[in-house]
């Protein structure tokens, strides 16, 4: 028997690799743990690490949760990414202030342009429906 050597993705989750049907795929630990002993995922959960730490995948630390209690979950100890923590972030925390600040002088257009972004996402901005923590 083979042992399996997880790893870590670009996540944070730790990973490993097993064969099925002929053809390598990548697991997730902390799913494999929970098909292995709860059972499949029902649908429209899925596997929350209930401390934060997505590399201690104890069945005691794991549960099937509902997306928005997950994110309540990373709320609650710090995990869920904000603003520039999120790696696809257009934009830094002086800009969505500078954006804000010269909102009523420029159009949503001609700042869009300025600052690389689409027009959704400087009403957003804005609007204070993205970077609400700032």
């Amino acid at each position: 028997m083979r042992q399996l050597r997880p790893c870590l993705d670009h996540g944070g989750r730790m990973v490993f690799n097993a064969r099925k049907d002929g053809k390598v795929k990548q697991w997730k630990v902390h799913r494999a743990v929970m098909q292995a002993f709860c059972g499949d995922c029902p649908e429209g959960m899925e596997v929350a690490h209930l401390d934060g730490d997505q590399t201690n995948n104890r069945l005691t630390n794991l549960a099937y949760a509902t997306p928005v209690e997950n994110n309540s979950h990373k709320v609650g100890h710090g995990t869920q990414p904000k603003g520039v923590q999120i790696w696809c972030a257009k934009l830094t925390e002086d800009q969505v202030l500078e954006i804000r600040a010269r909102s009523p002088q420029i159009s949503y257009a001609k700042l869009a342009t300025e600052y690389g972004v689409s027009l959704m996402t400087i009403a957003q901005v804005i609007t204070r429906k993205t970077w609400k923590h700032v």
